[in-house]
């Protein structure tokens, strides 16, 4: 899970969202269902989500399930958008990240990326009692494996890539952090999540820390 072990040189902790810090795979998988089922005849299980689309930008989804036409992936993506404000309670956070969040901020700066509007990542947040624990918050970013959304949270944070930690979870998180050239920790959704952040809290922490 921890591809690169030296954390000394570490100024900031960047998560990405879905499925790093909330458990949404179930929030996601129904939306873009209802979505589909609203504007075709195709039905789209959770097995074939997890396989092709968990971890991928939203406008990707719709191009791959609906239409590559501008206008309606524009059309569709807010309509997913308002499913998933719909049912922003249901969200809660996955084991160990409140405590690890809370526990690192401490100590470096703290900074979330997704590729969802403001608003989605804020209510998020709210859902999970996480709200102002960032630093930074970087809406809108470029789908990943674009390296986009950590150079832009590194940019609002005055830092450099490699000083930056990257969490994720899915192999688009892997491709940017590896883009970036940013240090990072991937936990696979059947990984044992609070080891893998145990791991990092305790290098961040370690009185040997530069």
């Amino acid at each position: 899970m921890s591809d690169r072990n030296d954390y000394s040189n570490i100024k900031a902790a960047l998560f990405d969202m879905d499925g790093t810090l909330t458990d949404t795979f179930s929030l996601w998988a129904e939306s873009v269902r209802e979505l589909v089922r609203r504007h075709s005849a195709r039905i789209v299980t959770d097995e074939e989500y997890r396989r092709n689309w968990w971890g991928s930008d939203p406008r990707s989804k719709i191009r791959d399930l609906l239409t590559s036409d501008p206008p309606l992936v524009e059309r569709y993506y807010r309509e997913l958008l308002e499913i998933l404000m719909d049912h922003v309670h249901l969200v809660r956070p996955l084991p160990g990240a409140r405590e690890a969040v809370g526990r690192l901020r401490r100590h470096i700066l703290t900074g979330v990326i997704s590729n969802g509007p403001i608003e989605f990542i804020r209510a998020q947040l709210a859902q999970v009692g996480m709200s102002g624990w960032f630093a930074v918050e970087v809406a809108d970013a470029d789908p990943k494996p674009s390296p986009g959304g950590i150079l832009r949270a590194c940019a609002k944070l005055g830092i450099e890539p490699h000083e930056a930690l990257f969490v994720g979870d899915s192999r688009f998180d892997r491709g940017a952090a590896e883009a970036a050239g940013s240090p990072h920790v991937i936990i696979p959704e059947d990984a044992d999540r609070e080891e893998a952040l145990a791991e990092v809290l305790e290098a961040v922490e370690s009185p040997t820390r530069a």
